[in-house]
């Protein structure tokens, strides 16, 4: 249903027609720059800090494990031929392990990038509605969708405004804001 109604609105909008006819009246479209607002947010430097963070611890264990892994190669020439079988055995287990860790570090931050995401379409999402409902708006579509639409309002600085005060307001109620309970359960999920 919402496809649908997405479809319609962007078929309406691509027309040039701001204001469509439904019967006796007139339905008024907004419009938002999606892209703008998650790029200008409070929230998308936010959750670039967090993932930031995340990826060096990854990064940290990651490069020591590689050092280990170099460690136990070089001293490899000290070990008799019955050894050598071993600790080249043991390197290769060291190798397999850092290959898994890294794919399961990756795997964990893709999927924090993604809550993250769906966290803001949320926030965003919900800042629409608000604002579509203010200013009267039957229909908001995003900005990308639209060729040419003279009656069309945009929304875009009005939603971003208020997303970036809720940001301010999560983080002035908590002193940190609801990213930073994430951010410390994935740091402990990738340390492992």
């Amino acid at each position: 249903m919402r496809y649908a109604v997405a479809i319609a609105a962007i078929v309406l909008v691509t027309l040039g027609v701001g204001r469509v006819a439904t019967g006796t009246e007139t339905a008024k479209i907004g419009v938002v720059s999606v892209t703008r607002v998650y790029e200008e947010s409070k929230y998308k430097s936010e959750y670039e800090r967090i993932l930031s963070g995340l990826f060096k611890k990854v990064q940290a264990e990651v490069d020591g494990r590689r050092q280990k892994i170099v460690a136990m190669k070089s001293e490899m020439f000290l070990y008799s031929d019955e050894h050598r079988k071993e600790k080249q055995e043991e390197i290769t287990a060291e190798e397999n392990n850092l290959k898994r860790y890294a794919a399961e570090a990756q795997e964990k931050l893709n999927r924090q990038k993604v809550a993250f995401l769906q966290e803001f379409e949320k926030k965003a999402t919900a800042i629409v509605e608000v604002v579509a409902t203010e200013q009267e708006l039957d229909l908001v579509v995003n900005s990308a969708m639209v060729i040419y639409n003279k009656d069309a309002k945009d929304l875009t600085d009005t939603v971003l405004e208020k997303l970036n005060e809720l940001f301010d307001k999560e983080h002035a109620e908590d002193g940190s804001g609801t990213t930073s309970e994430t951010d410390s359960e994935t740091a402990s999920d990738t340390s492992d």
